[in-house]
């Protein structure tokens, strides 16, 4: 009698198991968007950098021009990949496209995971990342966990991710008009950003990749 009742204990915990699975998948929003919002819609197109490579006593601030900001983001899932589109408010020139240095930072998951891809960037825990790649990361122990595809055009890009996201909370743009500015000053800065929710009053924590940046030529 008592095989029978372990057997039955087992079968019951195994249909729990995949009751809870398929609860989770299916709670779990399956697309999303995340737009400008107002005061994004209102700040400036220049911005300015502290030019540091001449010693403390010689900093000064140097202005640039923003060239595009970020004006809308969605992502789907289906059959267990993520799209997503972010779009710019305005199309990325050829000199912009040759000249500058710019970066996408999308947390994900409770900010948990970032997505990482750019142009004439590359963070240096992924140095050989490819220009078509969207690198997928944990932030909490700074390690790859993936790679998924991305397509550049003049006013989007388009992101193919091999992992279900549960969620997609925010966007950063890192912009530097140029590899001389990016060697003189602390950047890439922060030009632009979407969020799901509204930063709380005294500021949101900003998370990133650990080790910083390198310039590549493309």
């Amino acid at each position: 009698m008592r095989r029978p009742i372990e057997l039955g204990v087992v079968v019951l915990a195994a249909a729990f198991a995949a009751g809870l699975y398929f609860w989770r998948v299916n709670t779990h929003a399956t697309s999303g968007a995340l737009i400008q919002q107002g005061a994004e819609q209102t700040s400036r197109d220049t911005s300015y950098y502290l030019k540091t490579d001449e010693g403390f006593d010689n900093v000064r601030s140097v202005p640039f021009r923003v060239p595009f900001k970020l004006q809308r983001a969605e992502w789907q899932i289906k059959g267990g990949r993520t799209f997503l589109v972010v779009q710019f408010t305005n199309p990325i020139s050829a000199e912009v496209w040759s000249q500058a240095g710019f970066c996408l930072e999308i947390l994900a998951n409770g900010k948990k995971t970032i997505i990482w891809l750019g142009r004439h960037l590359r963070p240096k825990l992924a140095p050989d990342l490819k220009a078509h790649e969207a690198l997928i990361a944990d932030l909490n122990n700074n390690r790859v966990e993936g790679y998924g595809q991305a397509h550049w055009s003049d006013k989007q890009v388009e992101v193919v991710l091999p992992a279900v996201l549960e969620s997609v909370d925010v966007v950063y743009l890192r912009y530097a008009p140029s590899e001389q500015a990016y060697r003189e000053g602390s950047l890439p800065m922060i030009v632009s950003a979407l969020r799901a929710e509204e930063p709380p009053a005294w500021g949101a924590r900003v998370r990133r990749l650990q080790g910083g940046y390198l310039w590549v030529d493309e």
